[in-house]
């Protein structure tokens, strides 16, 4: 049989150059299609790993035949009353934190959702082993939705007004800086994991953009990787409401001016705060006219009654370019308070929630609170301190706190004197200090029946000066009651007041950028 001929070959050989110079074309074509996609694409510098970080992994396919290219994915950051994303309780990290290898993209959006975890992150050698991300739990249509490039070079997903102050609130946010002129709204938070800025500009986009802290390395923390914040009593706590099964809902009135106001307790009375009240309903808390209210009048001289008590409060004057408490010259109130509104107060104290940090609190709640509870915190003040101090000496009780996740030598050599000194202190802004505080508060309850969110403290002491209205009355040996009872007011001490108005300088989505 013969091979084939000159021909043969040469008709298979020009077969062969037609079919690889089509190829080549068409991979010439794909290649100036795809050059051409990239530059119809407004997304091309943002869709890598570098800008949206984890979220690199969740965006839809793009088909070669497409000829432009499907905006990326995010996010839809939505909260209320009952949770961030349909999350409570959150579990918060000092710094962003997410899956071993992975890092956080510029987008500050990714950062946000790199502090705020929807469970608690695993302790493995001062790093989060695999936690579940966002990426799966927000997995679906509801809190997903085309990212938005913004002024050419920002790439921004879109947070709800209300899910701002959740996030604010679980962080223990503060107002620091506020601007609102001709030009628009320049306004700035900071919190125990970063700060928050909005800008405004007058006919534009409300933009939003966090910066986590920079301040802690794997190698540096001490505490635990994280901690929990129940988002419907961060809400509460700024609104100014105790929600008890035993106390029922109590709001709070704002602070008065200069001079003396009486507080009254009106059943079903929260309506005539209309603010908060607005508030409370947008956050989803519930029916504001099923709450109680302890309002304060202004009288002109009081009435003498040894049955009432006198509270000097601090009245500064509201000054939002600044943060309230910390620069500006404190002026003086005082507050008659009848006997069923010490009750009252009381029970509030004792029905506070348990937080492992401190609040982003309503005002009036909190300068009312503490004025009235802290003749008898200054009494026990220095026997806690001590009680803090002592308690870390215990080889048991350092086996349970690094258990915790908290670091060996920090607890050995620093942690009780830091307890201790906080205490004392009598009040300030550092979280750090209040988390030390509340887990040794805790290790000291274990094994009791304390309830953490209902003590008897603060009644037994209305019973107490009943028998004996001239002298106050110590518990010398610091049963658990007290001791969480004493803390949950440290706590409240060390907590920052947020303006509860600000959702009034805020549109009803931000972009995130």
């Amino acid at each position: 049989m013969s091979g084939p001929t000159p021909l043969d070959s040469a008709n298979l050989a020009a077969q062969w150059a037609s079919v690889t110079i089509t190829a080549i074309g068409l991979g010439g074509l794909i290649a100036q299609a795809e050059s051409i996609r990239d530059q119809l694409d407004t997304f091309h510098k943002a869709r890598g790993e570098k800008v949206l970080g984890e979220w690199v992994e969740n965006q839809p396919p793009q088909r070669w035949y497409q000829l432009v290219k499907l905006a990326p994915r995010g996010p839809m950051i939505k909260g209320n009353y009952r949770g961030l994303c349909g999350v409570s309780p959150i579990h918060v990290s000092r710094r962003p934190h997410l899956r071993k290898g992975k890092a956080v993209g510029k987008a500050s959006w990714t950062a946000i959702l790199a502090i705020l975890h929807p469970h608690t992150l695993l302790h493995g050698k001062e790093r989060p082993t695999d936690a579940w991300p966002w990426l799966k739990r927000l997995n679906n249509d509801m809190f997903q939705h085309d990212l938005v490039m913004h002024r050419e070079d920002k790439i921004c997903t879109k947070i709800t007004r209300i899910a701002l102050i959740v996030c604010l609130v679980v962080c223990n946010a503060y107002q620091n800086y506020k601007y609102s002129g001709d030009s628009g709204l320049r306004v700035s938070y900071s919190g125990y994991t970063g700060s928050w800025q909005i800008q405004w500009p007058l006919g534009g986009h409300a933009e939003l953009e966090f910066f986590g802290l920079d301040s802690h390395e794997s190698n540096t923390e001490t505490h635990p990787l994280t901690f929990s914040r129940c988002v419907d009593k961060c809400i509460l706590m700024l609104v100014g409401v105790i929600d008890h099964s035993t106390l029922g809902k109590l709001g709070f009135a704002e602070p008065r001016e200069q001079g003396y106001s009486l507080l009254k307790f009106e059943r079903q009375g929260f309506s005539s705060n209309g603010k908060t009240t607005h508030l409370y309903n947008m956050m989803g808390c519930g029916n504001y006219y099923e709450v109680d209210y302890l309002a304060r009048y202004q009288i002109q001289d009081p009435f003498p009654d040894p049955d009432t008590v006198e509270l000097t409060l601090l009245s500064p004057e509201l000054d939002l370019n600044r943060k309230p408490w910390k620069n500006l010259i404190q002026t003086h109130s005082t507050v008659i308070v009848p006997p069923l509104e010490q009750e009252k107060l009381a029970t509030a104290l004792d029905c506070l929630p348990w937080s492992q940090l401190g609040w982003s609190v309503h005002r009036g709640m909190q300068c009312l609170l503490v004025a009235y509870a802290k003749p008898i915190m200054d009494l026990h003040r220095e026997a806690l301190a001590s009680k803090f101090q002592n308690a870390i000496t215990t080889e048991q009780n350092q086996r349970t706190l690094i258990s915790w996740g908290w670091k060996e030598s920090f607890i050995k050599n620093h942690m009780g004197g830091t307890a201790a000194n906080s205490v004392r202190q009598s009040g300030g802004d550092s979280g750090d200090n209040v988390r030390i505080v509340t887990d040794i508060a805790k290790l000291l309850a274990q094994g009791s029946l304390v309830d953490l969110d209902e003590t008897h403290f603060w009644r037994a002491q209305i019973e107490n000066r009943k028998r004996d209205p001239a002298t106050l009355v110590m518990d010398p040996d610091l049963e658990p009651d007290t001791i969480i009872a004493l803390t949950k007011l440290s706590v409240l001490e060390w907590s920052n007041e947020l303006d509860h108005k600000l959702y009034e300088d805020l549109p009803l989505e931000l972009l995130v950028a």
